[in-house]
């Protein structure tokens, strides 16, 4: 969440595509209808898919390189269309790849004690980035941005490296499990005591 959340925090993008003389506050305004549409169609087409599969991993990779590649264009010294473009194409993974962790990580926690620990630590940490928004998106640095705009695709970048591994470590511990080279957890315990393992029940299957 951490390295996602960056990337909610530089709404100026749109709203300063104004002072390069392209179109005007008003318009700019107008123009973020389309992109905030984009999103909100994307993310939730993708939950719909991610919830049907129980499948997570490959939807985030994919929309974050999505994304990554509207940050790209917006690092760019690209004219104001070519900007535009660039918002949008950031906005289609940007909800996605910070909603569907949201989900994924209560999913594989199944004590409710552990779940609300680790649901609460993931918001408040992720929100932490809103410290660092209002440095790396000066308006000195405007309309660019480019120091807000790098970190923000490094962040996204190093946060697809993090579900990538994630996702096969949870998928070869599924194996494992199906392979039974994990029943020796649960050798001579009672039902309740099985119950008290959670996720670490050899019966339980990640989502990934």
């Amino acid at each position: 969440m951490r390295c996602e959340n960056p990337e909610l925090y530089p709404r100026s993008q749109l709203s300063d595509l104004s002072k390069s003389g392209t179109w005007s506050v008003a318009q700019v305004q107008a123009l973020t209808v389309p992109c905030y549409a984009l999103g909100a169609i994307t993310y939730l087409v993708t939950a719909w898919l991610s919830d049907r599969s129980q499948r997570r991993t490959r939807y985030v990779v994919i929309l974050g390189l999505v994304s990554a590649a509207g940050y790209g264009i917006l690092i760019s010294p690209a004219p104001g269309g070519v900007k535009y473009f660039g918002c949008c194409i950031v906005a289609i993974g940007l909800y996605a790849i910070v909603g569907i962790p949201m989900s994924w990580l209560p999913s594989n926690n199944l004590r409710y004690g552990k779940r609300t620990v680790a649901t609460g630590l993931q918001v408040t940490i992720g929100n932490m980035s809103g410290i660092l928004a209002p440095f790396l998106y000066s308006s000195a640095d405007g309309p660019r941005f480019t120091l807000g705009h790098s970190v923000s695709l490094a962040m996204i970048v190093i946060a697809l490296m993090l579900f990538w591994a994630m996702g096969l470590w949870f998928r070869n511990v599924n194996r494992r499990r199906a392979a039974g080279k994990e029943d020796h957890r649960v050798e001579n315990l009672s039902q309740e005591e099985i119950r008290e393992l959670g996720e670490y029940d050899p019966d339980y299957r990640y989502t990934y």
